[in-house]
């Protein structure tokens, strides 16, 4: 019995030797159980084995994270499908794979060969808490690895992420990358987000509608940190379909002049419907940024959203042999837009556009409260069939931006005149994004009778402070309100004057409104509105013939205004549109001062008005309650 013993322990030993040093291993031979395979697959991956073969066994592959290891390749047959667990992945960067610092990985399928998440399950913040880093493929600092024939669906983050995990000090990027006929669909974040990489070739694989949280783009080349890099990468044959965000965007606010320069080409790309623009170009921090990035032979289709948003390009962008059908787009199939001063160098090689909406081919659009005074853009473009004047059409932008103030001034409150009764209105209210003050005559001991309220956006979650000063300059009450608070100020006036609340909304649109006449906003710059409908009125003082304010979208946000006389007759009117356009009127009669108006409708999301000429730089809601000038 001793002997048969040592026998059976011999042979046990001799199996796992065998298995150790296998050149080739069955997932399911490491003990398969339908219920939660994640222990048999891990075996299988840290075995050793140069392959390990995740077979078919007739029932899905249900999994918690699992860890990939260097020197290795994964081959999953054919109709396999590895499903997360529900009710796992609770941790916020709980990926299906992983792997960290690793190198010399293969990842193929046989056919048929899905990798599902529960997306659903992990926007529930009952269920889980709020994170967008469940990835289904999460890649730090690794080296030689090529992922084929797979399909993505529906992680708690991106489909594939190639970032750095900072504490690896050898390799700060991922290195020799091919991913090749894969099929990420409806992922929460990205389809693939690229932190930091060198020689990346995407070849042959679609992105398609991701939703759920910000960016919410198919490809993000978004760097982390100026240390990190974007270098030979290539985009080739892809599809970009119906994102959330961007189809391609590169978001690279975080490099610098001390960056390794950029080096990405997306060619022969077909790109349909993305809801913020197709290709979407962000960045601004450094004006220094070098490198290039190329597009061509791609095809672009608009469903209602822009083709090709550009904002504060800091180095060559080149679009060679491109096809873009604008016909469902509102709005120019190209935007510029840049904080800084000056734009470029961006270059059109035999781009062709349809557009049946006869919008002009390039727009530029105001970006916090700016547009580029000089813009470098050059090259051809067909529209409709016929050649476009690149030159000629910055020539006209040039113009537009020369007559825009840099800034404007703030109206003094002391030029005020004095209201000769109070008299109470309702008042609809209008949310602002940008600096502004909020005056207020008031007699003394009568209420202030003044209301504060902020909005949530998104994720911003910074308080913005409120702080309201007596006609003499000091500082009676500094309030602090988070997104979605109100507050509303009911001192009474120890003196008579002007009272001023100071807000600054940080992002998070704030509105400051009161139903007592003797009012106004005030502001230096642009005025920038979130989603603004009906009228806002403006004095044209007595002696102003001609008079001019503007109104733009932010890039890609269409609004449709009309400037409107004191009789409420229209003047002046514009549909769908976001670039800076001047809304001018002559008054045959001006030797009195009068209040006309701005009415907004259709706004997609922020607004600006800025006076150019001839206009008090004061605004309220209600002709009425309007403090007019001396």
């Amino acid at each position: 019995m001793m002997n048969l013993c040592k026998i059976l322990i011999g042979i046990f030993l001799l199996h796992i030797s065998m298995t150790l040093c296998a050149k080739t291993v069955k997932a399911s031979s490491f003990g398969f159980d339908p219920a939660d395979a994640t222990e048999c697959l891990q075996k299988a991956i840290n075995s050793g084995a140069k392959t390990v073969i995740v077979d078919n066994t007739g029932k899905e592959w249900i999994i918690r994270p699992v860890f990939l290891v260097s020197d290795q390749e994964i081959v999953f047959e054919k109709d396999v499908t590895i499903r997360a667990k529900k009710g796992e992945f609770k941790g916020v960067e709980d990926s299906l794979f992983t792997a960290s610092a690793k190198k010399n990985i293969i990842l193929r399928g046989n056919g048929n060969v899905r990798l599902i998440m529960n997306k659903v399950d992990y926007q529930d913040r009952k269920q889980y808490t709020p994170a967008e880093w469940r990835n289904c493929l999460n890649f730090l600092n690794c080296e030689n690895v090529t992922i084929r024939n797979l399909n993505l669906i529906g992680s708690g983050g991106d489909g594939i992420y190639l970032g750095n995990d900072r504490r690896n000090k050898e390799l700060s990027y991922c290195k020799n990358f091919l991913i090749q006929n894969v099929h990420v669909t409806d992922q929460h974040r990205q389809g693939i987000s690229v932190i930091s990489a060198e020689n990346l070739l995407i070849r042959n694989c679609s992105f398609n509608n991701t939703s759920g949280t910000l960016p919410g783009a198919g490809i993000d080349f978004e760097p982390n940190s100026s240390r990190e890099r974007l270098v030979n990468c290539v985009v080739e044959k892809c599809v970009f379909n119906g994102n959330q965000g961007s189809g391609v965007e590169f978001f690279l606010d975080k490099l610098t002049a001390d960056t390794i320069p950029v080096s990405v080409t997306v060619k022969e790309c077909s790109m349909t419907g993305n809801k913020n623009a197709n290709i979407n170009y962000m960045a601004g921090k450094s004006k220094n940024v070098r490198g290039v990035i190329n597009f061509s032979d791609c095809k672009l289709v608009s469903q209602g959203n822009l083709n090709i948003m550009l904002q504060s390009v800091d180095f060559a962008i080149n679009f060679r042999n491109m096809s873009i059908d604008n016909n469902k787009n509102p709005l120019e199939a190209i935007s510029i837009s840049s904080k800084s001063i000056t734009m470029g160098n961006i270059t059109f090689d035999r781009v062709e556009i349809s557009d049946r909406k006869n919008n002009t081919a390039i727009g530029t659009a105001l970006l916090n409260g700016k547009i580029p005074q000089k813009i470098s853009v050059s090259g051809n473009i067909t529209l409709n069939g016929k050649a476009f004047d690149v030159a000629a059409c910055i020539k006209d932008y040039e113009n537009i931006a020369a007559t825009l103030q840099d800034g404007t001034k703030e109206a003094d409150v002391k030029n005020f005149a004095i209201p000769k009764k109070t008299i109470s209105r309702k008042i609809s209210r209008v949310w602002i994004r940008s600096p502004f003050k909020f005056i207020r005559y008031c007699r003394q001991n009568s209420p202030l009778e003044i209301n504060a309220a902020t909005q949530v956006i998104g994720r911003n979650k910074k308080k913005i402070t409120i702080k309201l000063y007596d006609p003499d300059g000091e500082l009676l009450v500094s309030r602090e309100l988070a997104p979605g608070e109100s507050l509303t100020l009911n001192n009474k006036a120890a003196k008579t004057g002007f009272y001023t609340v100071e807000c600054n909304p940080l992002g998070s649109p704030a509105t400051i409104t009161s139903q007592k006449s003797g009012q106004a906003v005030i502001y230096s710059g642009a005025l920038n509105f979130l989603r603004p409908s009906g009228n806002i009125y403006f004095e044209v003082p007595a002696g102003t013939e001609n008079f001019s304010i503007m109104v733009a979208g932010d890039p890609g946000e269409y609004l449709t205004a009309s400037l409107v006389n004191p009789a409420g007759k229209t003047v002046m009117s514009k549909k769908n549109f976001c670039t800076p356009t001047a809304f001018k009127a002559t008054r045959k009669k001006h030797d009195a001062a009068e209040v006309w108006s701005i009415r907004f409708s259709n706004a997609k999301e922020d607004v600006s008005i800025m006076p150019v000429s001839g206009v008090n730089a004061a605004f309220a809601t209600d002709p009425q309650l309007l403090l007019r000038m001396k």
